[in-house]
């Protein structure tokens, strides 16, 4: 009864662990990615690891807007530095 007690209790364990993994937005899994971030309007902040890069904004219908480092963001960039979590969801 104990043994099989043990294996119940590990798989339990197994399974919330590669749910807790695959709950992951998939930009997560790219090499390019250093952080993804909710933001307010249901769309994804992707920071890019590239030089420059910046992050991309990922919206929920799918269109993605970039937002490379430069001297003058664009004001659509600017607005989702305000609605978007710090919280890194990788």
């Amino acid at each position: 009864m104990n043994k099989i007690y043990i294996i119940g209790l590990f798989v339990f364990v197994v399974i919330l662990i590669v749910l807790a993994l695959y709950s992951r937005p998939s930009q997560c899994w790219d090499s390019n990615t250093v952080a993804v971030n909710s933001c307010n309007d249901g769309s994804l902040r992707v920071v890019l690891k590239l030089l420059g890069g910046g992050y991309k904004i990922i919206k929920s219908d799918g269109t993605e807007i970039s937002c490379p480092v430069i001297a003058n963001p664009s004001a659509e960039c600017m607005s989702y530095l305000d609605i978007c979590s710090d919280v890194n969801l990788c």
